[in-house]
């Protein structure tokens, strides 16, 4: 049993490694890859801010039913006022 503690840890560390590695080949080509045809649009914008690091944009677009609504009834506003 003493003997597994220092090949887990060796084994830790190649598997660390290796993950931080698949992950930039991973992310490299998702940058080149295009969209499937008839994707939905919430997933693209994921996608993009996951590829750009900005996930926590991901709910304050007008794709997010409450910020759509806000902005909609600002528009009705605006409109009826002209």
């Amino acid at each position: 049993m003493a003997e597994s503690t220092p090949k887990m840890s060796r084994f830790r560390k190649q598997m660390t490694k290796q993950s931080a590695r698949t992950a930039a080949v991973i992310k490299e080509e998702a940058k080149h890859s295009q969209f499937l045809v008839g994707s939905h649009t919430k997933v693209r914008l994921r996608k993009a801010l996951a590829l750009a690091g900005r996930l926590d944009l991901a709910e304050t677009t007008l794709l997010t039913p409450s910020v759509h609504k806000i902005h909609s009834d600002r528009l009705t506003e605006r409109y009826l006022r002209k």
